[in-house]
């Protein structure tokens, strides 16, 4: 684990030496194409060597950052995949609990259900009222009810 550390941060400083060297080589290109004179302050090596150094701290800061990041994300989808699980075994729970309490209500279900049968259900399907025929001249076969008084019931509509 020691030595993989040491080679990262040895590919570290050549990355950041390299990303300085070419940024001193944009910035000489740039004064040359406006019409300067191309010395950068990084031509002094002990300048150079600060830009190495701001460069290194800049890019182990990034890669701390991305772990942490990392590190954040996975920590949050372990705790989403928790939480999926738990909501998984509650359901499955609760859907074994509905099934027993099915199971167990099973005998008063069919005891039910033979007495509706041997009781012949509802007794057939419900017929429809009878409708009185009336003949031609207005008087129906029953003129009891006539007698009554039902006509008063056309008077609500």
């Amino acid at each position: 684990d020691d030595e993989e550390r040491r080679q990262f941060c040895v590919r570290i400083c050549a990355a950041a030496e390299e990303a300085a060297e070419k940024k001193v080589k944009a910035a000489k290109k740039k004064l040359r194409k406006e019409g300067e004179d191309d010395s950068v302050p990084e031509d002094d090596p002990a300048r150079m060597e600060m830009t190495v150094k701001v460069m290194i701290s800049r890019m182990f800061a990034e890669f701390e950052q991305r772990k942490k990041q990392l590190e954040a994300r996975d920590a949050q989808q372990k705790q989403k995949a928790k939480e999926e699980q738990a909501e998984r075994e509650f359901m499955d729970a609760l859907k074994k609990r509905e099934e027993k309490m099915w199971e167990k209500s099973r005998q008063k279900r069919v005891s039910g259900w033979r007495n509706w049968v041997k009781s012949d259900g509802d007794k057939g399907p419900k017929r429809p009222k009878l409708k009185e025929e009336r003949r031609p001249d207005g008087s129906g076969y029953n003129s009891y009810l006539d007698e009554k008084g039902e006509d008063y019931k056309k008077d609500w509509r």
